[in-house]
């Protein structure tokens, strides 16, 4: 069995989602010069989201720079949406379930019992927490937790059975 080779050219790739672009720069990895920079507005509307701009800035950054997506060795993706969200306070409500043996529950329950954070001044996303022994689980302690959360467990048969 022959080992895989390396492309005769490697590049690296970093996109990045923003409210309102999707960027993409398109490096030589041998060299770091840029090679390629393409943008497309951030697809918030279609139906398969931000992804979609993803997939668009991808293929363009490629498609104009002459790249064989072949020759890409590096993918890095990132986005400002998740941060600004926070710091808009654009957030849902979070709940945190911690769960360990009884052995180890002291320790386990401090470390997953997450205090309010402030998010801007005046602006705070306070989590739910619940705590659960391995040794007491059951239906009944998992839908409590959950129903404390706001959500319904949805019991998903197991095939193996």
């Amino acid at each position: 069995m022959t080992e895989p080779t390396a492309p005769a050219r490697a590049y690296r790739i970093g996109i990045d989602v923003g409210g309102t672009f999707t960027k993409a720069v398109l490096i030589d990895n041998v060299t770091h010069e840029v090679v390629g920079r393409f943008s497309v507005l951030t697809t918030h509307s279609d139906p398969r989201g931000v992804a979609k701009g993803v997939v668009d800035v991808f293929r363009n950054v490629l498609e104009r720079s002459g790249v064989d997506p072949k020759e890409v060795i590096f993918l890095a993706h990132s986005t400002t949406q998740a941060t600004n969200a926070l710091l808009e306070g654009d957030v849902a409500s979070v709940g945190v379930i911690g769960m360990s043996t009884r052995l180890e529950s002291l320790l386990a329950k401090g470390q997953s019992a997450m205090k309010p954070i402030e998010l801007a001044p005046g602006r705070h996303l306070t989590p739910v927490n619940r705590f659960l022994m391995k040794e007491t689980l059951s239906d009944e302690t998992i839908n409590k937790a959950m129903k404390a959360l706001g959500l319904k467990l949805k019991l998903v048969p197991d095939k193996a059975a």
